[in-house]
């Protein structure tokens, strides 16, 4: 059985903890739905306040390659590339090993905890790759399979429950299975190549959809896919540059029709005239709206540039939609990763898996990281690769806080108050105080819930309460209001009605 206390959020169906999100006529969020501090549409006036992003910390090597039939293999690039957990109560992990740059598998782990996990013997494909016996799935007429995503489709028939996109050249296959280690392929998500790394397609909880985010080659290929002339080498060359697309399909099993849409320009997202790279996804739907750890490759513009000189890392970003995205922070790291290098810009090569497992207050994040860089051999770059666990609080990824030994104020956006609204919850750290004052659609003060009516908010809390002295919530149920945060040396990281 699953440990109480554990939740998880992956790409998969019925697995969110949080059902659909609303939007009301001025675009708020309806219940079940969490703000984020790192929401920046919601900053609709900061005073003496910044957004301050943050960083997961590891806490353990939780895989690495020490089976004997794995010695020839080793992690390929990205991976862990799914995580999510079975109807038995298991997680599993699946990953992806690689013999030589063509020849890639999928294996699979399971673990009851989401802290220690076995590779369980298949007996699937002796002697087809190996001559030992392994953990690696098998495909029907499949040999070599390169960025392998599943998830778990309750909705689905039970012989197509398990669902796998993965990359075959330049086409990206759609796969099904009634227990997740045996597949069979039904047809191709995308035929248009402009492909490469960990794409994943998935049943989107928020739009009813299966949606496809995969690799988009900017400079090399138009809007409609077509290859551009000399689109081809990168080297010193910042308008050829990795970003991100985008398909949409109502039914799984098909050629999907259509053709993928460019929606991440990375030049444009980060405003650094294309020299860095998002070099996969990694999409996931948390508390009703999109984040996204995709890893993020600076290209240095060098003199000796080779385009390969420079670190990989998980970022975040973050969207309502699923399509238009900001990066909060800019290039800011989702995990801490000195632990592997003692400093924070000689690192080697990080990529995160798009799952997180809550367990009480924290957020869990999967990564594997490489010591050696992305311009080496890959025999050499693999050697000391493993699979880690980080830890981030509930909400974590940023937090509005006050400026030093400044009082901060924080004015939202319009939103609205649920019909059977009881409660205003606040995620925050306050060494001082939060207080909270709402106001009405036209930022006008509220009789009742003015500023210095509200009851201090101090200590460190997941889920306190708001209360002030005479007003009630649900005297405000249905109503469109502003919320106005004072923060006394105080990080607000998350708010929501309940």
């Amino acid at each position: 059985m699953m440990k109480v206390g554990w939740h998880i959020f992956v790409v998969g169906g019925l697995l969110f903890v949080v059902s659909s999100p609303a939007f009301s006529e001025t675009g708020a969020w309806s219940t079940d739905f969490r703000y984020l501090a790192v929401d920046r549409t919601l900053h609709t006036h900061l005073e003496n306040a910044l957004l301050w992003m943050e960083s997961a910390k590891p806490i353990k090597k939780i895989l690495e390659v020490d089976q004997e039939w794995e010695k020839q293999a080793g992690f390929a690039c990205p991976t862990p590339t799914s995580i999510f957990r079975d109807p038995q109560g298991r997680y599993r992990m699946y990953y992806s090993l690689m013999k030589e740059n063509a020849k890639r598998w999928c294996a699979v782990a399971f673990s009851e905890d989401g802290l220690t996990w076995i590779k369980p013997t298949l007996g699937l494909a002796p002697g087809k790759f190996v001559q030992q016996d392994n953990n690696l799935i098998d495909i029907k007429d499949t040999d070599w399979i390169r960025g392998p995503y599943v998830f778990f489709d309750p909705g689905a028939p039970p012989e197509e429950r398990y669902k796998m996109s993965w990359r075959m050249s330049e086409k990206m296959v759609a796969a099904v299975s009634p227990d997740g280690l045996r597949f069979r392929n039904v047809g191709l998500i995308s035929d248009e190549g402009n492909l490469d790394s960990t794409n994943q397609a998935f049943l989107d909880p928020l739009t009813g959809q299966y949606t496809a985010y995969c690799r988009w080659w900017y400079g090399k290929h138009d809007a409609n896919g077509e290859r551009l002339p000399n689109g081809f080498k990168m080297q010193q060359n910042p308008t050829i540059r990795r970003g991100v697309s985008l398909k949409r399909s109502a039914v799984w099993s098909c050629d999907w029709p259509g053709k993928r849409t460019p929606i991440i320009d990375p030049a444009i997202l980060f405003g650094d005239g294309g020299w860095t790279d998002l070099y996969n996804p990694c999409v996931l739907v948390y508390r009703g709206q999109y984040v996204a750890f995709p890893t993020l490759y600076i290209r240095y513009p060098l003199p000796d540039y080779t385009n390969t000189a420079g670190p990989l890392y998980p970022g975040f970003m973050y969207s309502r939609d699923g399509e238009r995205w900001d990066c909060p922070g800019v290039k800011h790291p989702l995990i801490d990763l000195t632990m592997h290098t003692g400093t924070e810009y000689d690192i080697g090569m990080a990529f995160a898996a798009p799952a997180l497992l809550e367990r009480d207050d924290q957020l869990l994040i999967y990564y594997k990281y490489d010591p050696g860089k992305h311009h080496i051999p890959w025999e050499e770059r693999m050697q000391g690769s493993a699979i880690y666990v980080a830890s981030l609080r509930k909400d974590g990824f940023g937090a509005i806080g006050s400026r030093p030994k400044k009082v901060g104020y924080w004015l939202t956006l319009s939103i609205k108050v649920p019909s059977n609204s009881k409660a205003l919850c606040i995620n925050g750290i306050a060494d001082g105080h939060i207080r909270v004052e709402i106001r009405n659609n036209q930022n006008q003060t509220i009789r009742g819930f003015l500023l210095d009516q509200s009851v201090q908010i101090k200590g460190d809390s997941l889920a306190q309460k708001a209360h002030w002295k005479a007003g009630r919530l649900h005297d405000l149920a249905g109503q469109e209001v502003r919320l106005y945060f004072e923060l006394d040396n105080a990080k607000l990281y998350s708010f929501w009605f309940e």
